[in-house]
């Protein structure tokens, strides 16, 4: 409230808001009225309060030293606003610790991973055994013999690494409020596509996916780190959502000022009603559950809200005469198309 200050406590002592200066906070143990004037007539304080809050304000405003209505009006406003405010908080506080619980448990979970894949190749007890040189030479040896393995571990390693760093980006974008650091610059597209596409590979290898991205020279603004979490989400659901043995195609267009990434496949049927719904944080299409690779509807709502944050759109454009039907599963044409400003 304008040239009022004001401290608003919960019945259980928490202060919820305070901008009193020390010269009010010596004078709150003598409050007990909600209209008074102190200081010689120059500020009127009060208290007010219910079951649930208790305010004390302070002013020294000439409209409320002379109306101790008007005064008491405002009183009864902030306590009115201090359980709305209290909530609001006790949601924040819940929002955020959710947040850090996720990004815990999926940095975990990553690392737990990376230690299984490392230890199935080099184990670790086998390891402790060597000391020195001998650590270095039975390693060596290990790499000759398994020369396949180990490149497909590092693929795997540096998409893990990828994740781990999508997590922390997320955190500090979406979940911290921070977007004050996103740098928008001009981007070659093409470029920044392939130098995250690589990981996957061996992921749609598995599924005998062919993998083809339109050459291109054209540049978008955008953020690069936060596009870099964009194009994860997007790729990983591809991965799981993709029908065996088909095209990954990726076409970058130019289209009326903005620029166009068209990510075509035929993967899990998207409902029209699924269109909007897919977006929204908690959300899982009916179809990937039918197959169980549903995830806990976290991707696209971020996907969504970053690439906002880089002034750009997403947009998915369904084929329902394409449907078939593969193992009980519906599969359909999907385009998802991201447009980026020049």
């Amino acid at each position: 409230m304008k040239n009022i200050r004001y401290r608003q406590i919960s019945d259980q002592g928490k202060i919820l808001f305070c901008n009193l200066i020390n010269n009010d906070i010596q004078e709150i143990e003598s409050l007990s009225i909600n209209s008074k004037k102190i200081n010689n007539g120059k500020t009127r304080a009060g208290k007010l309060f219910d079951e649930s809050n208790t305010v004390y304000a302070f002013t020294e405003d000439k409209l409320y030293i002379q109306s101790a209505k008007k005064f008491n009006i405002v009183l009864k406003i902030l306590l009115n606003s201090a359980t709305y405010i209290e909530q609001t908080i006790q949601n924040n506080i819940e929002s955020h610790n959710k947040a850090i619980n996720r990004l815990i448990h999926n940095l975990i979970t990553l690392n737990a991973h990376n230690t299984q894949e490392l230890y199935v190749l080099f184990p670790q007890q086998d390891i402790s055994r060597k000391i020195n040189r001998k650590q270095i030479k039975y390693i060596e040896e290990i790499v000759k013999e398994k020369s396949k393995e180990i490149a497909l571990f590092l693929l795997k390693q540096a998409k893990s690494n990828t994740a781990m760093d999508v997590e922390f980006s997320v955190f500090q974008m979406i979940h911290n409020n921070d977007d004050s650091k996103l740098q928008i610059q001009s981007h070659n597209v093409h470029q920044v596509i392939m130098n995250i596409l690589y990981i996957f590979f061996p992921d749609f290898t598995d599924k005998d996916v062919a993998v083809v991205v339109n050459d291109s020279t054209d540049k978008a603004l955008f953020d690069y780190k936060s596009f870099h979490v964009v194009l994860y989400h997007i790729l990983e659901n591809a991965t799981k959502y993709i029908k065996p043995k088909s095209k990954f195609l990726i076409n970058i267009k130019n289209n009326n000022g903005k620029i166009d990434i068209d990510m075509e496949m035929i993967s899990c049927k998207i409902h029209e009603d699924e269109k909007l719904l897919i977006f929204k944080e908690g959300y899982s299409g009916e179809e990937p559950k039918k197959i169980g690779r549903n995830g806990k509807g976290i991707g696209l709502s971020i996907v969504k809200k970053i690439i906002e944050l880089n002034s750009g759109s997403i947009d998915i454009y369904t084929d329902d005469y394409s449907e078939e039907i593969i193992m009980g599963y519906s599969y359909q044409k999907n385009n998802f198309i991201i447009s980026l400003p020049k």
